[in-house]
């Protein structure tokens, strides 16, 4: 078992030490999904979240908004939603919290990842995703994979 641990740790995706790079496409095999971070916004509340909507509110203080926006093709064979897409990608730092779309949301997103519907085929998808992170997990901060406790493939952000 170490040794596959060990072959594992030296596939990009694979686990969190080595994510997939900033855009470079990973997969999650079991999932039929071929995605791609293009972008990430570190702060984004002032040049993104804040004029999408005059209901947003600003992050707490020691929060920032992160968001970032994600390329997807679906390869599956049984079709996929946006909002199960976006439900499954969660974000990890240094202090281990696992940040969710749905926990302290930013407000409205523009290009919500969220509000893309049925996806068949393989018709190409753009959106973007937002986390409320703490400022200090910020510098160490990954996107994962997790659903049905898949915990991985994950993607570095820098």
């Amino acid at each position: 078992q170490a040794a596959a641990a060990a072959k594992a740790a030296k596939i990009p995706g694979q686990t969190r030490g080595n994510p997939y790079p900033l855009n470079a496409p990973g997969y999650t095999p079991a999932s039929g999904w071929k995605l791609t971070v293009t972008h990430v916004n570190f702060d984004a509340w002032v040049s993104v979240i804040q004029g999408a909507s005059t209901s947003n509110v600003a992050p707490p203080a020691g929060y920032v908004d992160v968001v970032l926006t994600l390329n997807g093709v679906y390869v599956g064979d049984q079709g996929a939603n946006g909002a199960e897409l976006a439900d499954a990608m969660m974000a990890i730092g240094q202090k281990n919290t696992t940040y969710l779309i749905t926990t302290k949301g930013c407000g409205t997103v523009p290009n919500n990842l969220e509000q893309i519907g049925d996806i068949f085929g393989t018709t190409p998808i753009t959106g973007n995703l937002c986390y409320q992170v703490a400022a200090s997990d910020v510098p160490s901060l990954v996107l994962f994979w997790n659903l049905n406790g898949a915990y991985g493939p994950w993607w570095a952000l820098r």
